[in-house]
């Protein structure tokens, strides 16, 4: 699980002033995690901050908000999204709330941050 979680926080950059959880504050030692877990934990980590760098920007510098969105939305093509994300409760919502968000309505994404990304933040 730490050998997954470290090989993807090496592949998926996180925006400016974000840094990865140390690979000890991930999972309990003593534990037994399913293949791909540690790879799941650090792709969530990404996708969460690049959606608030998206949130962040969006409306405010359109070149690194815009940047931010494409990053953001390119989980679907992880691994981890087509293995570690349900297709009826996360999958679909979240496509939802990418083509709400294209059209114009962050709300959805903006929700799903808020809940789902709070232990994500910037370094001081």
């Amino acid at each position: 699980m730490i050998a997954e979680y470290r090989k993807a926080t090496g592949k998926y950059l996180l925006p400016p002033h974000y840094t990865y959880p140390p690979s000890s504050s991930i999972g309990d030692a003593d534990a037994s995690y399913e293949v791909g877990w540690g790879a799941l934990r650090a792709v969530d980590y990404w996708n969460c901050a690049w959606g608030k760098e998206w949130l962040e920007y969006r409306t405010s510098d359109k070149r690194r908000g815009g940047k931010a969105f494409t990053v953001y939305t390119s989980v679907v093509k992880t691994e981890a999204y087509r293995t570690g994300w349900d297709r009826v409760s996360v999958q679909q919502p979240f496509e939802e709330g990418v083509e709400a968000a294209e059209l114009g309505d962050p709300s959805a994404l903006q929700q799903d941050i808020s809940v789902n990304c709070g232990d994500v933040k910037k370094a001081a």
